[in-house]
């Protein structure tokens, strides 16, 4: 695994686009929605570079928080995905020019604008066209946006408000009721149930109880559609499994190392099936994945997990290409502090007005000298890395700084294979 460099990005999130898993876009610490392309033939990820001229970038004023791709993408028919952003409404994008096609905006309750925490696309053969947004918070009581892609604006279709609270959507994943209704699960960062919205009457369905913190991630099965996985925060590592027939305890719940506030995905492996085993596999921070395995109608033991690509270190993005191969985007940094080793401030004189103008003496001798702050110099003038000897050369601090945007590439991406 390659090391990092101070400049570089650093990859958080991934997405998989629907019609193909080696094509992946990703959330990272810089203000631009990066490409990556898995090639099977060397078992590898790379990011692609920034080409304007064949492959743009998009770029956003601040990180990325979440992404959706269009559910119906086809190559190059429908390749567009949403990004939210800070300070920014949900945007729509086309991948190949990475030019703006549509903005769905929101305004809060005290009529601000306000930015979506999460976002999901309607995988739905019913209702492709939806776009839902996550919000909440202390100024806004509406936590689900849900817009008409082809309607551009700040009319939502519908929305949805949870009763009682002011809580903070930090996932959405939409699900179906088989034979019946569209479902939205949402999880929040502040509360450890996760809420499961009627598409069609716009009200609750059910509540999932069974977690203690916050929901990061929301899965759903192909195999198993009434089954809703949701991965809780640092606190709470586990994953847990509801049957949304009986949604007052989930099913089961596995375990995960978990140390920090990232984001750790988990996702379901594809079956051939129906009676195939069922395949769980997560990120962790204790290095590389781990894989449940367990018969359908049965449940699996909460530490029976395999571990995989240990040498890669902690892990928290995670998308599948394969039944049995992941990429996972490594790394991680904990903040910890104790207060008994902090320093402690000692109480001190502030003294007086004339006190600071002629010092305690009283005299002017005695004043405190200012600081003297000098006006830098033009900065062609004081440039360090000029050019002397001519325009054709390149100094070696320009050569230093090309090479640094050179290499700002992210290289925290890993392919791990799960055998």
């Amino acid at each position: 695994m390659a090391g990092y460099c101070k400049g570089q990005a650093h990859l958080r999130r991934l997405y998989c686009a629907p019609d193909s898993r080696c094509e992946m876009i990703a959330t990272c610490d810089k203000a631009y929605v990066p490409c990556l392309t898995f090639t099977p033939a060397t078992h590898s990820v790379a990011v692609e570079p920034n080409n304007l001229a064949s492959a743009p970038r998009v770029t956003l004023p601040f990180p990325a928080i979440d992404l959706a791709w269009c559910p119906f993408k086809s190559g190059e028919n429908a390749a567009s995905f949403i990004t939210t952003c800070r300070d920014q409404p949900l945007q729509l994008w086309d991948v190949g020019d990475a030019a703006l096609r549509a903005s769905y905006v929101s305004t809060n309750d005290s009529d601000y604008h306000v930015h979506a925490h999460a976002v999901c696309w309607f995988d739905d053969a019913s209702h492709p066209h939806w776009i839902a947004g996550g919000y909440g918070g202390f100024e806004d009581a509406t936590q689900v946006r849900v817009f008409d892609v082809l309607a551009e604006g700040s009319q939502p279709a519908w929305t949805y408000t949870a009763p009682r609270t002011h809580r903070l959507v930090s996932t959405l994943k939409d699900c179906a009721w088989p034979g019946t209704t569209s479902l939205l699960a949402i999880g929040y960062y502040n509360a450890s149930t996760v809420h499961m919205v009627d598409c069609r009457n716009r009200c609750p369905a059910a509540e999932l109880h069974g977690l203690k913190q916050g929901v990061h991630t929301l899965r759903v099965s192909a195999e198993d559609p009434l089954c809703v996985y949701a991965g809780g925060t640092q606190g709470d590592s586990r994953i847990a499994c509801w049957d949304l027939r009986k949604p007052r305890a989930p099913l089961f719940t596995l375990e995960r190392v978990v140390h920090t506030n990232q984001v750790f995905e988990f996702d379901l492996l594809p079956s051939t099936s129906s009676s195939e085993p069922r395949r769980l596999v997560t990120s962790s921070g204790s290095g590389g994945v781990v894989m449940y395995s367990w018969k359908a109608g049965d449940a699996p033991d909460a530490g029976s997990g395999a571990a995989f690509g240990l040498s890669v270190g902690p892990t928290s993005g995670l998308a599948v290409l394969d039944a049995e191969t992941v990429v996972v985007t490594t790394g991680s940094r904990a903040y910890s502090y104790d207060s008994r080793n902090l320093p402690k401030v000692q109480a001190r004189h502030w003294p007086s007005k004339a006190d600071e103008t002629l010092g305690e003496g009283g005299s002017a001798a005695d004043a405190p000298a200012f600081p003297q702050y000098k006006r830098p110099r033009s900065p062609i003038a004081d440039c360090p890395d000029s050019d002397d000897e001519g325009e054709g050369e390149i100094s070696a601090g320009s050569a230093r700084k090309m090479g640094e945007v050179a290499s700002a590439e992210a290289v925290n991406v890993s392919v791990i294979a799960l055998k």
